[in-house]
């Protein structure tokens, strides 16, 4: 069962109610114009409308089995890490303190500060508390260690 953050979840219900109206109602206007212009067959817009169509249903069939799907998780144990979890970690190879957010795997990315549950560091961390050491092997074979300095358990208020 995919885990997601409260705030994810948000964003997919956001992403999908989008693709259902505006993303919808634009690729029907794109198909009416098309067809607007006569033959089907070889009517390249027409064409690449339907793959739009076909693109955006595909979307919103995935969203909406993942939101069937997924769990919401609102916090870990206090002082663990789990999904949620704001971390703060010291490389151990090269000193670096790094500070990230753990969230579900279909939430952000590296460039946001964001580490998926699902990922080699995630599961490191995940369980983990402050002084202990996560030890993660990356995709291309290195592995990296990272000594957990602080853990901020992501509740949310409100």
């Amino acid at each position: 069962m995919p885990q997601i953050t409260p705030e994810g979840l948000q964003q997919i219900q956001e992403e999908l109610h989008r693709l259902k109206t505006v993303g919808r109602r634009q690729v029907a206007d794109a198909l009416r114009a098309a067809r607007q212009l006569g033959d089907l067959v070889n009517n390249e817009d027409y064409q690449q409308a339907l793959a739009e169509h076909d693109r955006l249903e595909r979307r919103i069939a995935e969203l909406e089995s993942f939101l069937q799907t997924a769990e919401v998780v609102t916090a870990a144990p206090e002082g663990t890490v789990g999904v949620g979890s704001r971390v703060e970690v010291r490389d151990l190879a090269t000193g670096e303190r790094l500070r990230f957010r753990v969230v579900g795997a279909s939430e952000g990315g590296p460039v946001e500060e964001l580490v998926s549950a699902d990922s080699p560091v995630g599961r490191a961390l995940i369980g983990r508390r402050p002084g202990e050491v996560a030890e993660a092997r990356l995709p291309g074979g290195e592995t990296v260690r990272f000594e957990i300095l602080a853990v901020e358990s992501g509740r949310t208020t409100g």
